[in-house]
């Protein structure tokens, strides 16, 4: 039974080399690692109930401080992933996972695809007038608020699967994932959001002046087709751009849905 026990201790130093790996690039040896080591943590377990209680007490001390060791590494992995996926300012998921993630969602959602993108109407001055640490708390409620609207609007479509995260500066987009309905329920999704936004009090704060205690949102979206090209292609030509010219013609705090079998730039 000893083989077995140094089979346990082997198997540990491999774990923790694994989250010790998982350190130098967290996001791509992540993923690169998470199938490696639910299998040996599988098979460790398959091992201890294979000793008997004086065969594992004859180690029980290493053993258990090479599993404390992997407790605390296991924390450590939870923080990492976060880091690697989450925009820290706003709590939704980063610019850099998000545009990852964009890649893949058709290919994850062929049975339908809607991309709600929106901007945080006049940011700059909200920087300008109070400064950044307010301008920071502004992103950070309405990113919230965003987010919980757009859950609550989807409570019901369980096969839906939402992501949302931090496009760039102050603009955010959300995919939904299997999405089966129609243009008017996904204006009816962005609206519900729209106005969660414009209702929203930003601060009470007397010295905050009144024109920034409020922001508005305007919003673009479309149901995906393959005629659009990539993810990027829809942003680029139809989703972003659709947000430009509705702020130029000063349409701010509104929603464009932009109808399928519309292929063309506007």
């Amino acid at each position: 039974m000893e083989s077995f026990i140094n089979e346990i201790l082997r198997i540990l130093t491999m774990v923790l080399r694994t989250f010790d790996e998982m350190k130098d690039d967290s996001a791509r040896l992540y993923a690169d690692n998470k199938g490696r080591l639910e299998t040996r943590l599988r098979k460790l377990t398959e091992l201890k109930e294979n000793l008997t209680e004086s065969e594992y007490k004859a180690r029980e001390t290493e053993i258990r401080e090479m599993l404390a060791i992997i407790g605390h590494h296991t924390r450590l992995e939870d923080e990492i992933l976060k880091a690697a996926t989450l925009d820290h300012m706003t709590g939704l998921l980063g610019s850099n996972y998000i545009h990852q993630r964009m890649n893949s969602w058709y290919q994850e959602s062929k049975d339908g695809l809607a991309i709600l993108m929106w901007d945080i109407d006049r940011f700059k001055e909200v920087n300008s007038k109070v400064g950044y640490s307010y301008g920071d708390r502004v992103l950070s409620l309405i990113a919230r608020t965003t987010k919980t609207r757009l859950e609550e609007a989807l409570n019901g479509h369980k096969y839906l699967h939402l992501e949302i995260g931090r496009y760039g500066g102050e603009e955010f987009i959300a995919g939904l994932l299997h999405f089966k309905t129609d243009e008017k329920h996904l204006m009816e999704i962005g609206d519900y959001v729209r106005k969660g936004v414009d209702k929203l009090v930003l601060s009470k704060d007397p010295s905050v002046p009144d024109d920034v205690k409020k922001r508005t949102i305007t919003i673009a979206g479309k149901i995906y087709e393959t005629e659009d090209g990539s993810i990027f292609d829809l942003i680029k030509r139809h989703v972003g751009e659709n947000l430009r010219i509705a702020k130029e013609a000063n349409r701010r705090n509104s929603i464009t849905i932009i109808p399928r079998g519309y292929f063309e730039a506007p």
